[in-house]
């Protein structure tokens, strides 16, 4: 009991005195000193190798550690399912997992409510026009505790330059109120981060991404190591490791599934796409 009161104490003081100095030292030079360190070679080891007693969250198990934010390493990273996520002071971190969340392109949820907000043409939507803003957007609501460091910002930018990483605008008038943000490659589609100003934003920038990427032939919409009550009440589902790889490995090699992401959404209409998807799921 004396220990923990001590180990609580020193931990407050690390926090708020110290800013974390500790637990850096710690995880730099015990935590993670016989984790696989990546070196300049563009290589991730095999999922089985990932450590199961370094967890994030409820699935995620470590599997290396180091390397840079490259666009190249990264690319690598989403080819072999490897999640890159690490908060600020840490090294950089890769993380998988044992399960996967994916949401099915023809199965997402929609709840009578956000049928109704679709159904009004309330609000307008865009991909690519102001993916810096949906970036930062995301980064700022998770202020103080997020992966999206600001090299990790950085990184997200150089891939949207590239052409991989895209973002979903959803905009009331002028006002940017919510949107999402990922990596796209061949059919496959990778969601990093989604958030809203208004209630349901990120929702309908996500559906309405889901039923644009089902028209154009998107086979694994892939949201992540472990599932959150948000995917769940999207239609998000598990499957084992093994049988995302193969999904993944199949996705890959597909041509891109977008042309232009700028023009994704332009004379798209929301509420007669969502009738037709409806139609879709109903007759399968």
């Amino acid at each position: 009991m004396m220990r923990n009161r001590i180990k609580l104490f020193m931990t407050k003081i690390d926090d708020y005195v110290l800013k974390s100095h500790i637990k850096t030292l710690y995880n730099k030079h015990i935590l993670y000193r016989k984790a696989y360190h990546l070196k300049k070679e563009l290589y991730f080891p095999p999922n089985i190798t990932a450590n199961s007693n370094i967890t994030l969250g409820p699935a995620g198990e470590l599997l290396c550690v180091g390397g840079d934010l490259s666009p190249e390493r990264l690319l690598c990273a989403y080819r072999n399912g490897v999640v890159q996520l690490s908060f600020s002071k840490e090294p950089i971190l890769w993380w998988t997992s044992k399960i996967r969340c994916i949401v099915p392109p023809d199965k997402v949820k929609i709840k009578k409510s956000m049928m109704q907000i679709i159904n009004q043409n309330k609000y307008r939507i865009t991909s690519d026009k102001a993916f810096t803003d949906v970036v930062s957007a995301c980064s700022e609501l998770r202020e103080g505790y997020t992966w999206l460091t600001p090299k990790r910002v950085e990184a997200a930018c150089k891939l949207n330059e590239l052409g991989f990483a895209h973002s979903v605008e959803v905009w009331d008038g002028d006002n940017l109120i919510g949107g999402l943000f990922g990596v796209a490659i061949g059919s496959y589609w990778n969601g990093e981060s989604m958030f809203s100003k208004v209630s349901n934003a990120s929702k309908y920038a996500f559906i309405a991404l889901t039923i644009r990427l089902y028209e154009m032939h998107c086979s694994l919409i892939d949201c992540g190591i472990w599932p959150t009550d948000h995917l769940n009440s999207l239609g998000s589902i598990i499957i084992q490791h093994d049988d995302f790889m193969n999904k993944l490995n199949e996705s890959i090699k597909d041509s891109n599934m977008v042309s232009d992401w700028n023009s994704l959404f332009d004379n798209w209409n929301f509420k007669s796409a969502l009738q037709l998807y409806l139609l879709d799921q109903k007759n399968k």
